[in-house]
C-alpha cells in the first residue's frame, strides 16, 4: 500500500492526472505496463503541460495588450472607456 502510494504521488508530483494514474496503477496491477506505455504517458503529460505553456503565453499577451490599450486611456472593457 505504501509503494502504491509513493508511485500515485510520484506520477501526481510529474503532472499526470487522477485519471492518468489511476490507468497507470491498473496498467501496472495488471502487468500490462511497459517501457514503451510509460513513454506513451510521460509524452501525454508533456504534449499537456505545452499546450497549457501555449495558452498562458496567449492569455498573457492578451491582457498585455489590454493594459497598454488602458494606460493610452482607451480600455476595451469598461463601459465608459477609462479604467
Amino acid at each position: 500500500t505504501v509503494e502504491r502510494i509513493r508511485m500515485a504521488r510520484a506520477l501526481q508530483h510529474l503532472g499526470f492526472t487522477l485519471d492518468e494514474i489511476i490507468d497507470a496503477l491498473r496498467a501496472h496491477d495488471a502487468g500490462e505496463s511497459s517501457e514503451e506505455s510509460q513513454l506513451w504517458r510521460l509524452d501525454a503529460v508533456i504534449d499537456r503541460i505545452d499546450t497549457r505553456i501555449a495558452d498562458l503565453r496567449r492569455t498573457r499577451r492578451a491582457i498585455t495588450r489590454t493594459l497598454a490599450e488602458c494606460r493610452a486611456g482607451r480600455c476595451r472593457f469598461q463601459p465608459t472607456g477609462h479604467c
